[in-house]
């Protein structure tokens, strides 16, 4: 994100009260902010982790934000106990303030718009589209053809819809991502206090994507979330921040992805399925329900249970587990019956599967 004009790196330590790791420092210019992943020529970066701060080598970044750890690297910098605190108070800047004149917006005349749907600022809304009573569409939205936002949608400022996009009632896009810093309260050093770090990254959702009831979807920190086309969303579901969703993928409700999760193509996630943050999911990966994992997946993977496995091993593992509990109510029968009738009663009593009896010699 680039800034309305250069700013001397001396004039941002001021504003922030982050130090110079250098006087020279103080002179640098710099045109906008950025990740140290995906910078450009002039930005200031964020270096916070090891791999950021060893990656600033070669990079086309102007200067960064760093922990002062890393202060006595040759890289312009500003430094500061918490980096992430300091970029976010550089990400205000690109943040809008209230939803906007509505009458900079332009809404194709055959599009059909709820005289109790709200419409912020620089909004674009294609022909044939539909906004229903009660929808929030902010500042700078971008809506495509014939799509549809339901009662009481939410679409947060700078969110962008393609073309034969269905966003059900209540569902909120573009919402902060949850990002926080850390830091201890002051005089008290055993409890830590949850600083919020503004996102100014936007929700992108392509063609054809059918976005359920009470879905979140978190805009990114700076770069998009981005729901990829023909993708289909059931009810309450939560998409994390920087999440990139493939196409055509299925998540059934109660999903919850952590931020800045990669899915391939024709991902499913059933319900309840849960993935840690930074996973990257291949093509085809089938998440059944109540899964729960992190990490790279591969492709064509059918993960079931916590620790997540594949499904055929999760049932072995699953029956085996059931015969191992087993065991002591046969061995305890074994010794407290007086004959093999008894015996065999005894294991009756305990509900076993019908494959125990058959491994005992068809006593059932």
């Amino acid at each position: 994100m680039k800034f309305a004009k250069p700013k001397k790196l001396s004039e941002i330590a001021q504003k922030t009260g982050a130090q110079l790791n250098s006087p020279e420092a103080g002179e640098v210019l710099v045109s906008g902010i950025n990740t140290a992943d995906t910078a450009e020529s002039g930005d200031l970066v964020w270096a916070e982790s090891k791999e950021a701060v060893e990656g600033l080598t070669g990079s086309p970044a102007a200067a960064a934000i760093l922990p002062p750890a890393s202060k006595g690297i040759a890289f312009p910098a500003l430094v500061h106990p918490l980096p992430k605190l300091i970029f976010g108070m550089l990400i205000e800047e690109f943040i809008p303030v209230g939803l906007g004149d509505p009458s900079t917006s332009r809404i194709h005349p055959a599009a059909e718009i709820d005289p109790r749907a709200v419409i912020g600022g620089n909004v674009t809304i294609g022909a044939h589209t539909r906004v229903q009573a009660g929808a929030v569409i902010g500042n700078g939205c971008e809506i495509g053809e014939n799509c549809m936002v339901a009662y009481n949608a939410v679409l947060n400022w700078g969110t962008r819809l393609g073309n034969r996009a269905i966003i059900h009632a209540n569902a909120v896009l573009g919402t902060d991502g949850f990002g926080y810093v850390q830091k201890p309260v002051d005089g008290d050093p055993t409890t830590w206090e949850s600083l919020k770090v503004p996102h100014a990254g936007c929700v992108i959702v392509e063609d054809d994507v059918e976005i359920g009831a009470c879905v979140c979807i978190d805009r990114g920190l700076l770069q998009p979330t981005v729901i990829g086309k023909g993708t289909k969303i059931d009810n309450l579901v939560q998409i994390g921040h920087n999440c990139r969703i493939g196409p055509h993928n299925i998540i059934v409700g109660q999903v919850g992805f952590s931020g800045s999760i990669t899915t391939g193509k024709n991902v499913i996630a059933a319900g309840q399925a849960g993935v840690a943050d930074h996973s990257d999911i291949g093509d085809r990966a089938i998440l059944m329900a109540g899964v729960k994992l992190a990490g790279k997946i591969p492709a064509d993977s059918k993960l079931i249970g916590y620790p997540p496995m594949e499904r055929s091993l999760f049932f072995r593992w699953a029956t085996t587990l059931q015969d191992i509990v087993l065991v002591p109510k046969i061995l305890r029968a074994a010794i407290e019956s007086d004959n093999f009738d008894a015996f065999r009663q005894r294991l009756a009593e305990t509900k076993m599967p019908e494959r125990w009896f058959r491994l005992l010699g068809g006593m059932k």
